[in-house]
């Protein structure tokens, strides 16, 4: 008998494609018990070990990828300039700015500056003054009068440089520091050694984003510490279980834990760019905790014992959690081709945070509640 051409190809089809699947939930349920609580210890323990070595660095020339060419400009820039981007050194005199004794002491300071390694160059206004002295003449100026006159012909032009660095009516000099590189120890050497002489201080942008950035680590633990006591009174309501809740807390406090550790493994900056991570971090967690709470309150509820209400709540909601896990991550890890930084660092931190927080979720709170079946 002939048959159609359409009807040969579904027969000589096979009927079932087998695929092989990895399914992580059977994986992670393999780490019930002592195996979780160790590898928890093991996650605190490297956390722990490795905070101390976070950094507070920031600047603006951080948040470009090398490879861009704002960067690359940037580099060019440098170069040119002999340091980075330069910062203020204020000098307050007790009277005119424009003579030889506070000449003398203002070029004492900028030598001493001068022989920072962290130090590029300074540029000294009385040393422009002196350029401009030694091309009619040579030598040393001689006296406060010709000091004056050469300074009054210089900021007669209302576009010359002297009139951002010295302030007759307030009696003030400016000098300006080119660092070698804009590290927080490189600023706080040349803060250091600046503000050893009275009526002397250091500012700029950079010292601004320092100060800040030191608040905000401040900042952030009391930020966690409140944010963690709401979510224990609206887990505490929600879940109608204080111990729970309480339970429930674990993954988001290990998981905090390890991104601390894990911004000092790889060296990334704690800074206004990727502290945001630690808001998303509590609140993704916590929906995490809550999802296999909840479920398993829900079976105690059915009338499972606390065993079996494990179990169930492991096999309805270790899927979701994974998937939601994966998806969130999958989503961000488009930030990796950023030419920004930021980006960057925000897809890796949220890679880290989320295998934690699934990881001690569907491992150690499971392990929690039949470890307290077994107690009872």
């Amino acid at each position: 008998m002939f048959y159609p051409l359409y009807y040969q190809i579904i027969y000589v089809l096979p009927s079932k494609i087998r695929t092989k699947r990895i399914d992580l939930s059977i994986i992670l349920r393999k780490l019930w018990g002592y195996k979780s609580i160790v590898l928890v210890g093991i996650i605190i323990i490297v956390s722990f070990a490795f905070q101390s070595k976070i950094n507070n660095e920031f600047n603006m020339l951080m948040v470009y990828k090398d490879s861009t060419e704002v960067a690359i400009n940037a580099d060019k820039i440098q170069k040119v300039n002999g340091g980075s981007i330069p910062l203020y050194v204020t000098i307050r005199l007790d009277d005119n700015p424009i003579s030889l004794t506070n000449m003398e002491d203002v070029n004492q300071i900028a030598e001493g500056l001068n022989g920072l390694t962290e130090v590029s160059k300074v540029v000294n206004p009385y040393q422009l003054l002196d350029i401009i002295y030694n091309i009619n003449g040579t030598g040393d100026i001689p006296n406060d009068m010709v000091l004056n006159g050469i300074y009054t012909n210089v900021s007669a032009d209302p576009n010359s440089v002297i009139n951002n660095l010295v302030s007759t009516d307030e009696n003030m000099i400016r000098l300006l520091v080119f660092p070698s590189d804009l590290q927080n120890d490189t600023l706080k050497v040349i803060e250091d050694y600046a503000t050893q002489y009275d009526e002397v201080e250091v500012t700029g942008v950079q010292y601004m984003l320092r100060d800040l950035n030191v608040n905000i680590s401040v900042m952030q633990l009391y930020s966690i510490l409140l944010a963690l006591g709401l979510v224990l009174i609206m887990m505490t309501i929600s879940l109608k279980s204080f111990k729970v809740a309480l339970i429930s807390l674990i993954p988001i406090v290990v998981t905090v834990a390890a991104l601390y550790g894990f911004l000092g493994i790889t060296a990334i900056a704690l800074n206004i760019t990727t502290v945001i991570i630690f808001s998303i971090t509590i609140g993704v967690g916590i929906d995490y905790a809550v999802h296999f709470s909840s479920v398993y309150r829900h079976f105690l509820k059915e009338g499972f014992s606390k065993s079996e209400a494990v179990d169930e709540a492991y096999k309805n909601s270790s899927r979701p959690i994974i998937t939601n896990a994966l998806g969130i991550s999958l989503g961000l890890s488009i930030m990796i081709f950023s030419p920004l930084n930021i980006h960057f660092n925000v897809s890796v931190l949220m890679w880290a945070s989320m295998i934690v927080s699934v990881l001690v979720t569907l491992t150690l709170l499971p392990t929690i509640f039949k470890i307290e079946k077994k107690v009872k």
